[in-house]
């Protein structure tokens, strides 16, 4: 296992003051065709200093290129991404690009308790927010817990955390530590008659190293 991705230890809270340094670890991901066309947007965050990215795996999953957007101290570079192990059956995909000195998330292992507060930071609906795409600055999202329950064999962490198009892969992170407590999956949409509702749910962190680092 990468000594870089196991977990970090994390003493500061997230608040207003130092929230860019989270900002600076998330990522806005493009996924091409083999022509250069665009087939979908997602989000991912970096874990590693050497460039590791976690994201879903349905963000990347059949793309012929991946093109990574960071915005590290509101300077924007773009840059190509591998992927280096993909998990399908967890919707879990760990990329890596070139460089060092990146700004890492921290992970925790543990999942999250009923009730506790949640942010999410992601890129809601590709990058239709800005006329710039270099421009385009991550969204905040907050919430809670709201239950944790199993399905296919697998943890999963219901959050009523708003969450759109384009946050897939996008950090859940706990307000009381400001350590990564899960990835942004999707939602269970309930469609009746006159009225359509949706539950957001999240990957816990500990499917990042049992399907993704320990086989790496």
């Amino acid at each position: 296992m990468p000594s870089l991705l196991r977990p970090q230890s994390n003493i500061f809270q997230i608040s207003k003051d130092n929230i860019s340094e989270y900002l600076d670890s998330v990522v806005f991901i493009q996924a091409e065709n083999k022509n250069g066309e665009i087939k979908g947007y997602g989000t991912g965050f970096i874990v590693s200093l050497d460039g590791h990215i976690i994201t879903c795996c349905h963000v990347v999953d059949n793309a012929e290129a991946i093109q990574i957007r960071l915005k590290i101290k509101e300077h924007i570079f773009w840059c190509s991404a591998k992927i280096v192990n993909m998990q399908r059956i967890c919707d879990l995909a760990l990329l890596k690009i070139e460089g060092y000195n990146y700004p890492p998330l921290t992970l925790d292992s543990k999942n999250p308790d009923l009730g506790q507060k949640l942010i999410l930071l992601g890129y809601p609906f590709g990058k239709r927010l800005s006329d710039d795409i270099d421009k385009l600055n991550p969204s905040l999202f907050s919430g809670n817990v709201s239950s944790i329950n199993s399905k296919n064999g697998y943890d999963r962490i219901y959050v009523n955390v708003e969450a759109k198009s384009g946050c897939s892969g996008a950090p859940v992170i706990s307000e009381e530590d400001g350590k990564v407590v899960g990835i942004l999956k999707g939602s269970i949409i309930d469609q009746g008659k006159n009225l359509t509702e949706e539950l957001n749910y999240i990957i816990p962190v500990k499917y990042i190293w049992q399907h993704l680092v320990e086989h790496y």
